[in-house]
């Protein structure tokens, strides 16, 4: 039985090159990529890291970017749990900070209405207004929303679902 070679530099290159093409990637994603499934040794990494900075294949502000825009609008998160995200991916703080700032508020505030809404449809009505706000805090911290955007839009949907019941 043969077994198969290991991919030469410039195969792992090309194959770092063609990943990061098709998608926004950060420097750890791309080690992970060509260590765990290429199996390419540190120093080989560092090169072709290095190259893909270089040629503009990585950018971690361009990434940072696009990961803070996609978690805000396509999954629902907060600042701090984005910040969370792209820190845990060594991200700097700077490339961290200049995306948050991209991130409008009164997106974030509809969003979190939207969602707190949503939470207080599937709730019993039975429950006293102390433990919803509690479920509806859970849920926007869960999220990463700043406490303070949080306690306001949460005020806002009981007093919005107090009107609507009258």
């Amino acid at each position: 039985m043969r077994t198969a070679e290991p991919p030469t530099y410039e195969q792992l290159q090309a194959r770092a090159e063609a990943y990061c093409a098709k998608r926004e990637a950060c420097r750890l994603t791309v080690r992970r990529y060509l260590v765990e499934k290429y199996g390419a040794p540190n120093a080989t990494v560092e090169e072709i890291l290095a190259h893909l900075v270089r040629e503009g294949f990585i950018d971690e502000q361009r990434y940072a970017k696009a990961y803070a825009n996609d978690k805000a609008r396509f999954y629902g998160w907060g600042v701090l749990k984005i910040r969370a995200g792209l820190a845990e991916q060594g991200i700097p703080n700077a490339a961290i900070a200049e995306a948050l700032d991209g991130i409008n508020e009164d997106g974030q505030r509809a969003l979190l209405l939207r969602l707190l809404e949503g939470k207080l449809r599937a709730l019993p009505s039975g429950d006293a207004d102390d433990v919803l706000r509690n479920k509806l805090l859970r849920l926007a911290a869960s999220r990463g929303f700043t406490y303070e955007l949080a306690s306001s839009a949460v005020e806002e949907a009981l007093a919005k679902q107090l009107h609507e019941e009258k």
